[in-house]
């Protein structure tokens, strides 16, 4: 997904970098969208393998060097461990998305649970 195509308050996750760059920066980072304004994406650092102390941090990105870069939704690492309170929360984190049809949510939710 483009970024465009996420809402405030998405989670996101960055899969590839922009089209003929190597940037790697931010690939495999959770971050909560804050909205996209004056030429900048601004998102909330919500999980940072390699520097945990960026976690709350909000980022400024340039929106022309990222725009065409692939996006996914975000799932946080912790709920990919198996087991019954793992299978709880994800099931409650999909009644919720579908309280807000969030259709997209509930897709990536229901194959996370199908993995479990």
């Amino acid at each position: 997904m483009k970024i465009k195509e996420f809402k405030q308050g998405d989670y996101l996750v960055r899969t590839e970098p922009p089209k003929n760059c190597r940037d790697m920066s931010y690939v495999g980072d959770g971050y909560r969208l804050i909205g996209i304004a004056n030429g900048r994406i601004y998102c909330k650092v919500i999980h940072d393998g390699l520097a945990p102390d960026r976690v709350g941090n909000v980022l400024e990105i340039e929106l022309h060097l990222y725009d065409d870069d692939k996006r996914e939704r975000f799932i946080d690492p912790a709920i990919l461990e198996s087991g019954l309170a793992n299978r709880v929360k994800i099931e409650q984190m999909i009644l919720k998305a579908a309280l807000s049809d969030d259709y997209e949510q509930i897709k990536v939710l229901s194959n996370v649970l199908k993995e479990l």
